[in-house]
């Protein structure tokens, strides 16, 4: 003879059911002080996304060429066992790309010591290749101090101009030769990009301390000596 036994479910008490429907209650309550929370919250994400200062790192791999890779070369067959080769020569190249020479390169081709940015309520934002004007620094940018120069710019129209600055104040036009003591620079107008009714900042910072900077906030590792990879990763603000 087969027993059947009651299936068994688990207790489902009066109080947790109480419990549930007094939680609902007081949600239903205050609904609008969770809204209003929750629209807060958004906003300041919103505020802290749209001023916020942003990081950028860029990652890049060199690969460096053997010697008896190139053409016209013959290989050594003692290269294959000798890891210290010169023609392999990985952390000479590593050291070199720790040096400041390359770097100020990049500093002085791209004209990276002289940025723009619009006046905003909270912050400036800088713009890269989007400026209106462009300064192009005539004297040694060694000479510029330590400290960087900020200068302060309004446009009359789109010719005129004034700047603002702790040894420049005064109005000028485009393609002007400007002098201070420490500085003399031209600035000329970029066609594709007249947006004159902006307030505008330049910021000009001695090359040689800005190749320094990139210099603490770069980092060269060699990823491996057999395949002759380098990773270079800068990081900036």
């Amino acid at each position: 003879m087969t027993e059947i036994f009651p299936q068994q479910f688990p207790a489902f008490s009066k109080d947790s059911s109480f419990e549930i429907k007094q939680a609902i209650s007081n949600y239903r309550k205050n609904w609008r002080l969770i809204l209003l929370s929750v629209f807060i919250w958004c906003v300041i994400g919103f505020l802290y996304l749209l001023y916020a200062t942003p990081s950028y790192q860029v990652y890049s791999k060199i690969l460096i060429k053997s010697d008896y890779g190139s053409p016209g070369s013959t290989p050594d067959i003692l290269n294959d066992f000798d890891f210290l080769s010169t023609k392999n020569n990985v952390d000479g190249e590593n050291e070199v790309l720790k040096t400041g020479y390359l770097l100020r390169k990049v500093v002085d081709d791209l004209n990276l010591n002289v940025q723009y940015f619009t006046k905003g309520i909270f912050k400036r934002t800088e713009l890269y290749k989007t400026a209106p004007f462009k300064i192009s620094v005539i004297s040694p940018g060694d000479s510029i101090g330590p400290k960087p120069k900020e200068l302060n710019f309004h446009f009359s129209n789109n010719t005129t101009f004034s700047i603002k600055s702790d040894k420049i104040n005064g109005t000028f036009h485009f393609n002007d030769t400007i002098k201070s003591a420490d500085i003399s620079f031209i600035v000329e107008p970029q066609v594709s990009k007249n947006d004159f009714s902006k307030e505008y900042v330049a910021i000009i910072t001695n090359p040689e301390t800005l190749t320094n900077n990139y210099i603490y906030f770069s980092f060269v590792t060699v990823e491996t000596k057999l395949a002759n990879l380098i990773q270079m990763q800068v990081q900036e603000t």
